[in-house]
């Protein structure tokens, strides 16, 4: 053990306790599961196909996918070295508060964690609507679909879906695994079933469909819906300038690998575990994204991709079907069979599932690292004997989001759109830790650490291959969040979105100068604990 660590050690009540209570159960695929699902590789293929097409409708899907793959490869390194690293559950706080400073790891993380109270709330929601009711539509189960997109049936599936996941955490991590390894399998059945059925058709059988389905709704056909498109003007003229406005749609797809670290001190062999499951998400996503834009161009066409996003997507009364025309549905929408149907729908619902407990997870993880640091409360850092989770900070970050989630169901759904900004508060959280992968192996603080890591052997000449990983992740944040920030179309400048921010940065630090204050009071210097890493 190092002088440092010691050091930390025996200081006096500078940590909560010595030991996490949490166990490491996961391994290799489990983090590789976790960190694909939560990149949210169904919604993130719904998002791409429907609202890539939205924003910039002359834009090469698939050159907007590897605009965002090729660097987001490096932005996955990043993490996966600093877990390497610091192999603690806790994420980018336990990076940015040994390495930057406390102030930016709390500061960041603060943002990190409000932006999932207002994601659980969400993903809970839309577990109904849209995807649920997707679902129910696609079987033929109207009035079920009906009930699903009401705010009675987003809150009443919502509040079902955020307690099962408190039980499922309860039960410990490993459980949770197993759960998202279930779902995993009926995502990439979906995936391929839709591949086959997309390779199976031409534009031509596509229309027919497309026009049997619609007239069951009244709503437009597949030729009324291009000339809606092309009598307002969109134009769908192939330019590079297009992709690059996909960028941020593929990044929200595609951006989010990184949550496999916030396990490292519950996962076995990190090094190893974390580079693989990171790096292999995005690789894995990308693919999965890029044979989806084959086989979809083929059959249903860019210009029909481009024209349905118009139409849908902003509303127009001619399009009376009550759902968002997805990649799945519009696959569904392909073949009579009620199995292939069946599983087309509950594949992309098996997708979301996970993520009301990822959020949940992920929460309680970082406020564990806060509390054993002091800058939180103990009981936010307590872990049940029985359970080897931490019931008290679960049974409190699942009320934010039923909080949330009521809110949204049932008065305010333009939260959505004031949600599209929170990727600005997640991507300065993301910025941090780029900027902490650039300079670990130059800060003195962590010097140890790093060089007894084997990340410090991995160079390209004299350059940290670290280094160059943060900075070509960095480069790839501030292009996305110079989008998201100047774009209105994109959210971040909807006047909720700004309120929130702000009000997100001044309380993360307003808590931090509170905490540093109490404990200084009780005689207990925070610097100290993070001259090193927290206990395991």
């Amino acid at each position: 053990m190092s002088n440092t660590s010691k050091e930390v050690r025996s200081a006096p009540n500078v940590f909560l306790r010595e030991s996490t209570g949490l166990v490491k159960e996961a391994n290799a695929l489990d983090i590789l599961g976790l960190a694909t699902l939560n990149i949210g590789i169904g919604i993130g293929a719904a998002w791409v196909f429907f609202w890539g097409p939205y924003y910039a409708p002359g834009g090469n899907i698939a050159l907007g996918i590897i605009l965002v793959a090729l660097p987001m490869i490096f932005g996955a390194l990043s993490w996966a070295l600093l877990a390497t690293i610091m192999p603690r559950s806790g994420g980018d706080y336990v990076f940015n508060s040994r390495i930057l400073h406390p102030l930016l790891g709390f500061f960041s993380s603060f943002g990190w964690v409000v932006s999932q109270y207002i994601w659980l709330g969400l993903e809970a929601a839309w577990i109904a609507n849209p995807y649920g009711s997707s679902f129910a539509y696609m079987m033929g189960w109207n009035s079920i679909g009906q009930f699903l997109n009401s705010g009675m049936g987003m809150f009443t599936v919502g509040l079902v879906i955020i307690l099962l996941s408190v039980l499922l955490l309860l039960k410990g991590l490993k459980y949770l695994l197993r759960f998202q390894a279930v779902m995993f399998l009926f995502g990439v059945l979906m995936f391929l079933i839709s591949w086959v059925i997309f390779a199976s058709n031409s534009p031509k059988t596509f229309q027919l469909a497309w026009d049997a389905y619609s007239s069951k709704f009244g709503s437009a056909s597949y030729h009324d819906i291009l000339m809606l498109a092309q009598n307002a003007g969109i134009s769908m003229t192939p330019s590079l300038m297009q992709a690059i406005l996909i960028m941020p749609v593929v990044f929200w797809s595609l951006g989010y690998p990184y949550f496999g670290a916030y396990i490292a001190g519950e996962t076995k062999n990190v090094r190893k575990s974390v580079l693989f499951g990171l790096v292999g998400a995005v690789v894995l996503t990308s693919l999965f994204y890029l044979l989806t834009d084959y086989f979809i161009e083929r059959s249903v066409g860019h210009e029909f991709l481009a024209s349905i996003a118009y139409v849908a997507g902003n509303g127009l009364s001619q399009y009376k079907i009550p759902v968002t025309p997805f990649f799945n549905f519009l696959a569904g929408i392909l073949t009579q069979n009620p199995i292939l149907k069946f599983l087309l729908g509950w594949g992309m619902v098996a997708t979301v599932l996970v993520w009301a407990p990822y959020s949940l997870l992920g929460q309680t993880r970082v406020a564990l690292a806060w509390s054993f640091d002091r800058l939180a409360p103990s009981f936010l850092g307590d872990v049940s004997e029985r359970f080897h989770s931490p019931l008290k900070s679960l049974l409190f970050f699942a009320l934010g989001g039923i909080i949330v989630l009521y809110i949204y169901s049932f008065y305010y759904p333009q939260m959505l759109v004031s949600f599209t900004a929170i990727i600005a508060v997640v991507a300065t959280t993301f910025l941090f830790t780029s900027i902490s992968a650039i300079i670990v192996p130059f800060r003195k603080n962590v010097k140890e650490l790093y060089e007894s890591s084997p990340v410090s052997y991995y160079k390209i000449g004299k350059l940290p291959f670290i280094t160059l990983c943060g900075i070509v992740y960095l480069s790839l944040l501030l292009v996305v969040l110079y989008f998201y920030l100047t774009n209105p179309a994109y959210g971040a400048l909807y006047y909720p979105s700004i309120e929130l921010i702000s009000g997100t940065y001044v309380a993360g630090a307003a808590l931090y100068f509170i905490a540093k204050y109490y404990r200084k009071k009780q005689g207990i210097e925070l610097e100290l604990a993070f001259k090193g890493l927290p206990p395991e």
